[in-house]
């Protein structure tokens, strides 16, 4: 009977053990800042500031695009037609290279480039939903001077069976160009400690490289929208910048409003081409919709 006993107690010790050994492991703890470690943003030019292993330099934002985006929407058939022109205002210190929009449906849009720029649908899984795409042409030096501060180019076109909506355009600088003879970034960033790179990480988002455009685009399925669908744009435009002058009027319209009081006071609300544009939107969209 002892040992019984002593075997079932050795057998739930091992069983303990082997819990303990492949449970889940412990997070590493954070890199500890070495000496001489330093990195901030200078408030006056939003550079990021590194020191580091005995490097020092400044990682400047690369956005420094003015990005113009104007559009229209017109009904073709039971499709929409999408024609947008973009523009990199004068007063822009770097040229752009690349224009999205986000698009959950990319493969049931069709998309047509200027001359100079190509087209193409990507998987919206590889670029956070930005899956509607249209990059320039040729090489650096050609890219750098086509869409420079004081350019515009277009007619970029799409015709989709989705229904519109808003949706933001993601417009793309070309990365500043630097001596020959001076490391790049990658190879800046390989001489820091690993507090100082983690901190640089967290600091130098994609949103440096890139400025947002609200407009209207290609959005939801016929078959997925719904009035509820229709009160969900209402509630996010309402919270948009750009439509700050009826943001009252659009949250409230979101919130109890049925069809016919849609269709009757919308219209009067938009003030502008881009509210223009989303209003006319929402009443096609009205139009077919369901209760």
């Amino acid at each position: 009977m002892n040992k019984l006993i002593l075997f079932l107690v050795l057998s739930c010790t091992l069983v303990a053990q082997s819990r303990i050994i492949v449970g889940k492991k412990a997070d590493p703890p954070p890199p500890e800042k070495q000496a001489g470690d330093s990195v901030e943003i200078d408030p006056v030019t939003q550079d990021i500031l590194v020191a580091s292993n005995g490097m020092n330099f400044r990682l400047p934002p690369e956005n420094l695009i003015q990005p113009v985006l104007t559009g229209e929407v017109a009904r073709a058939g039971d499709a929409f037609a999408y024609t947008y022109s973009l523009a990199n205002a004068a007063a822009a210190r770097q040229s752009i290279l690349l224009l999205t929009f986000e698009c959950r449906y990319p493969e049931d849009v069709k998309l047509a480039a200027p001359t100079g720029w190509v087209a193409r649908n990507v998987p919206p899984e590889v670029n956070y939903f930005r899956s509607l795409a249209f990059r320039l042409t040729g090489d650096d030096s050609q890219i750098a001077q086509a869409l420079a501060p004081g350019k515009s180019a277009g007619p970029f076109r799409m015709t989709s069976s989705l229904n519109p909506g808003l949706v933001r355009a993601v417009v793309y600088a070309v990365p500043l160009a630097q001596p020959s003879t001076e490391l790049s970034k990658g190879e800046k960033l390989r001489f820091l400690s690993p507090w100082a790179y983690q901190k640089v990480t967290e600091l130098d988002t994609t949103d440096r490289i890139l400025k947002y455009v609200l407009t209207v685009g290609p959005k939801i399925p016929p078959d997925h929208d719904s009035l509820s669908a229709i009160r969900m744009e209402l509630a996010y435009a309402s919270g948009q910048p750009e439509f700050a002058a009826v943001s009252a009027q659009l949250g409230a319209l979101a919130r109890s409003s049925t069809k016919e009081q849609l269709l009757t006071q919308l219209k009067p609300l938009a003030k502008d081409a881009l509210q223009t544009s989303f209003v006319q939107a929402l009443l096609w969209r009205l139009e077919t919709v369901k209760e």
